[in-house]
C-alpha cells in the first residue's frame, strides 16, 4: 500500500509471536526482503498499549 501523506509504498501485515497478535506498518526502504505467509520476522516493535494475561487455570 501506500501512505497518502508521505507517497512512500509501506507493507501493512500482521505478526504473531508468543500467542501476541501485532498490525504492524513498515517503510519498504525500512524490509529486508521480501515478506511472505509462514517467513519469519527479526526487527524491534515498539508496542502501544497494554498486554492483559489471563492468570492460569490449574
Amino acid at each position: 500500500m501506500k501512505n497518502h501523506i508521505t507517497e512512500e509504498e509501506v507493507y501493512d501485515f500482521t505478526l504473531e509471536c508468543s500467542d501476541l497478535i501485532f498490525h504492524v506498518c513498515i517503510a519498504k526502504k525500512d524490509l529486508t526482503g521480501t515478506p511472505e505467509v509462514g517467513r519469519r520476522f527479526k526487527g524491534q516493535i515498539w508496542m502501544q498499549g497494554t498486554v492483559k494475561f489471563k492468570e492460569s487455570e490449574e
